[in-house]
Formats: structure tokens, sequence, C-alpha cells
């Protein structure tokens, strides 16, 4: 009898180690494996670090299959909040979680056109700082005339992303020649195709995009055509510079917000969306060496 009274003792301890103790949990769906998106979930993880807080992260490896069924996972494991990154996770997660849970995203360039300013959804944009990405261009390159911007056919960041640059460019007397693709194979044909017609390419966060910047960056190079970037995870292919924000800093930002809602209480249909707060210049010093650009004195220190 004894021995059995210690068995069933030890069981319940066993039972209750096993049990998570944290005070929340919260999931993380992330839609691929890029730089960007990357640093977005560092700056989380950062952030919730020395909390009492249990992250369920989950990647979808750029597939849109996984997305829903990695969203569906969360909501029903019950998670205090989901952190969606990218539009394409927010979008699945919103519609799985139908209001029950509360729902931030970040890395969406435009949250409205995507149907996510809801109840029970907000987050923070990526929209880019367009007028510095320009005067960046014409700092460097003021004799650039023409620019190149590829996109992925349908995809709302991306269509977003492509009108503001369109509109952008008017300011600067710069005009715009946009091609959409739909797949992989569709791109390298067309990234050189439209280098040839332009005097530089600026590389979009759309998914295909990001997920195929060195292609593209070799193609337009191949022409001899330099490439600008909307973001700095994008640099290490051979681009030209950004003015970026940071993607770190974007993953704190959200996490302030999921703070708010869930340790101080805060209604979260009363958190508004939020902007980056911060760019800043990155210029790839060999690849100006290149394309035998010279940087000017009051850039220098925002050389890599």
């Amino acid at each position: 009898m004894r021995k059995i009274l210690v068995l069933l003792v030890m069981f319940v301890l066993v039972g209750c180690t096993s049990q998570s103790n944290v005070k929340f949990k919260i999931g993380v769906l992330q839609f691929g494996d890029y730089a960007s998106l990357n640093d977005t979930l560092q700056g989380i993880e950062t952030s919730f670090e020395d909390e009492d807080v249990e992250l369920v992260v989950k990647n979808a490896q750029g597939e849109s299959a996984n997305i829903m069924l990695m969203a569906t996972e969360l909501v029903e494991m019950e998670v205090d909040a989901i952190i969606a990154i990218t539009t394409q996770a927010a979008q699945a997660v919103a519609g799985v979680s139908e209001g029950k849970i509360p729902v931030f995203f970040v890395a969406v360039s435009d949250p409205g056109e995507a149907g996510l300013v809801m109840d029970g959804v907000t987050g923070v944009s990526d929209a880019a700082f367009l007028d510095d990405q320009f005067e960046l261009i014409k700092t460097l390159t003021p004799g650039v005339k023409t620019l190149g911007v590829l996109h992925k056919t349908g995809d709302p960041n991306g269509v977003y992303q492509t009108q503001q640059i369109v509109e952008m460019a008017n300011k600067y007397n710069i005009e715009v020649l946009v091609q959409g693709a739909m797949e992989i194979s569709d791109l390298s044909m067309l990234a050189i195709s439209l280098s040839e017609k332009v005097d530089a390419m600026y590389l979009i966060t759309d998914s295909l995009i990001v997920a195929n910047t060195g292609l593209i960056v070799e193609a337009a190079k191949e022409v001899g055509v330099m490439s600008y970037a909307s973001e700095d995870g994008q640099m290490e292919y051979g681009v030209l510079a950004t003015s970026s924000i940071s993607y770190i800093d974007l993953g704190r930002q959200v996490s302030d917000q999921v703070k708010r809602v869930l340790f101080d209480g805060v209604d979260i249909n009363e958190v508004e969306v939020e902007y980056p707060e911060l760019v800043v210049p990155l210029i790839n010093g060999e690849v100006a060496q290149y394309f035998e650009i010279e940087i000017p004195e009051s850039f220098q220190s925002y050389v890599k």
C-alpha cells in the first residue's frame, strides 16, 4: 500500500511539473525565413525574454498552404494573443481567430487594403519612408531618370508599395516602369528585360521579391544597372543602398503593443496602428565602387 501511495504522489508531482506556469502564452506566426522577418522575430523574442511569457513560434517557410494550418493550430491552442509577421500571416490569423484572440500584425505595408482594420486586430506597419529613399537615390545617382519595380501579381503588399513608389517618384521627376510576376520562374527573364529599360531597379518587400532579391540584383547587374532596396535585409545580395527601417525595432514595437493589452489590460481596440519610428541610410561601398559612384562626404558614415 505504501508503494502505491508513493507512486501516486510521484505521478502527481510529475504531472504538476509538466504544466506550464507562465502567465501568458503568445503565438507567433512567421510567413517565411527571410532576413527582415527573422529580424522582426528577433525583436519580439528579445522583448519578452525577461517576461513571464511563453512564445509559440511557427514558421510557414514561405508556403501559403502552411499559413492556414498553423494559424488554426495557434487558435486551437487558445494562446492569449497572436503576433502575425507579414500580410498573409495576419490575414490568416484574423480570419481563423474570429475576434476571439487579440491579433497583432507586423511587417504589413497597408493594413487597410489588406482588410486588417477591424475589431480585435492592430499592429505595426512597415510602410517605407519613401521621401528618404528618393532623396538617397537622387543624392547618390542624380542621373537616374527611370526606375524599374517588380512585384508579385495580386499581392496586396506589392500593389500598395508600387502605387506609393509611382506617386513619390513623380515628385522627383523619375519615371517608374512596373512589371508584375506570378512565379519565381518569371523573375529572371522579367528582371533582365525590365533592367534594360531603366537606370536603376528598386526592390520592394513583397514575398516574391524579398525571397529572390539576389536573382533580381544579379540580373540587373548583368546589364549594368544598380539596385536600391526598401530594407536593410536585402543589402547582403549586392544592393547599392537603402534608407531602411529596422525590423528588429518593429518587432520590439509590436511587442510593446502586446504588453499594453496583456500586461496593462488596455482594450486592443484602443491601440492604434503604428508606423516605423526611425530610418537609417545604408550604402554598400563595394557596389558603389563597382558602379563608379562617388559617395558624398556627408554620407560616408553610412557606408558598410
